[in-house]
């Protein structure tokens, strides 16, 4: 296909393939089968004796940085990165293997989504820790530009996940589109990149062991699902990241015992406050996607963390936690309603908290023992409202999700 004003160039193999090569016959290079490849199979199932044969390229026959091309009209055009994950979907043989360059290749296959797509690299890191990270910090902003900066030399493909889902909470920036049709534009990139992560998550999930930032990039993927109409594929995909969290031990980060310890079984105090947020995070959201779903008799595989287990801290907190020490960081109880001053992701931690203990209360099979449970819960509800009503009206959206889970109980 030739490049033009609204056409990409669609990269083609630079050698033929292995059966043109071995029988010296002319390969056109198509892509996922050759010409040649697709009579010989035709011919060999109506054999008698039909041979399985597969068109397969060498691992040579792709460039590995091809340059972008030019467009008639001047704009340079960047081409894709070897195989896209919807070719490598569609043809297994095309999927990314686990080898030693695996995390350079999920590293630059999601750099070359988001270039394709229009967005920048610190566009949607900036926008991401300025907007929807105050909702759910479970990422630090420090430990993620560390990796972002060492990308280059130790590529990671769980890191390189949680980018391109943080690229799903950034708006797609359209020129010189208005109204009806920049939105349209703005849900078809959106839904190409979700369907882009989907794609990439399932074979990195697949080749990797499991990882915090494995989690929080499937945490993100779950989030958008729930914004966009989803909780079906939401509620599954934060099952997914309760194993993998279980996997990693990072359920065990609720206590402040463990999170004080100076043999702790992370490398740093970031490490182990980023693990107990994200923790956090999955219990609040497997509860808040349960209600979403027609049938509530599914069961919920996180453990809700006890009264006396520390509160997770804020997004101000997590970003400056180079500089501070065990002693400083903040140590309220779930229990503690009263503290003044909390924010808005422990605000929501104590609202789930009233969720978890309704729901628990209609698994009580005893119906005079459930009323008895449900009118205390509905007091300390009661009770509770009022503390965190006028924080939502100083600080408009942050508290948002808090009074949302603890309206839906009153």
């Amino acid at each position: 296909m030739a490049a033009d004003s609204n056409r990409v160039h669609v990269l083609r193999p630079l050698q033929a393939c292995n059966l043109c090569k071995t029988r010296k016959k002319r390969c056109d290079k198509s892509l996922p089968s050759c010409g040649y490849c697709t009579r010989f199979v035709s011919q060999e199932m109506r054999s008698s004796k039909p041979k399985q044969t597969d068109c397969v390229y060498g691992e040579a026959s792709f460039p590995l940085n091809p340059a972008p091309l030019a467009a008639k009209n001047g704009c340079h055009m960047q081409s894709s990165f070897e195989i896209s994950p919807a070719r490598a979907i569609l043809s297994p043989k095309h999927a990314l293997q686990p080898t030693d360059a695996f995390g350079r290749k999920v590293y630059a296959e999601v750099y070359g989504i988001i270039r394709d797509n229009g967005q920048f690299v610190d566009d949607i890191t900036a926008h991401y820790f300025q907007g929807f990270h105050h909702q759910l910090p479970i990422i630090s902003r420090t430990s993620f530009y560390n990796s972002l900066s060492a990308s280059e030399t130790a590529a990671s493909a769980d890191s390189s996940l949680v980018l391109l889902a943080m690229s799903l909470f950034t708006k797609t920036p359209v020129p010189g589109s208005e109204g009806q049709a920049n939105s349209a534009h703005d849900t078809e990139k959106r839904q190409a990149l979700y369907f882009a992560l989907k794609s990439l998550y399932a074979q990195v999930q697949s080749c990797c062991s499991p990882s915090v930032p494995l989690i929080q990039a499937g945490l993100l993927l779950g989030m958008h699902e729930y914004m966009t109409g989803q909780p079906y594929n939401a509620f599954m995909s934060v099952s997914t990241c309760v194993r993998m969290a279980y996997a990693t031990g990072i359920h065990k980060s609720r206590s402040h015992e463990y999170l004080t310890c100076r043999n702790s079984e992370y490398e740093s105090l970031c490490q182990a406050q980023e693990a107990a947020n994200t923790w956090w995070g999955i219990v609040i959201c497997e509860r808040t996607f349960l209600c979403e779903l027609e049938t509530y008799n599914q069961p919920l595989l996180s453990i809700f963390p006890a009264g006396d287990a520390r509160l997770p801290i804020e997004s101000r907190v997590l970003d400056q936690l180079d500089i501070l020490e065990h002693g400083s960081l903040p140590n309220v109880p779930l229990s503690c309603l009263t503290f003044p001053n909390l924010g808005g992701f422990s605000r929501m931690a104590q609202a789930t908290c009233f969720l978890d203990q309704v729901l628990k209360a209609f698994e009580v099979n005893d119906i005079d023992s459930r009323l008895l449970l449900l009118s205390r819960l509905d007091t300390n509800i009661q009770a509770f409202l009022p503390l965190v009503m006028p924080q939502c009206q100083q600080e408009p959206g942050i508290y948002c999700s808090a009074m949302n889970i603890t309206i839906r109980l009153v």
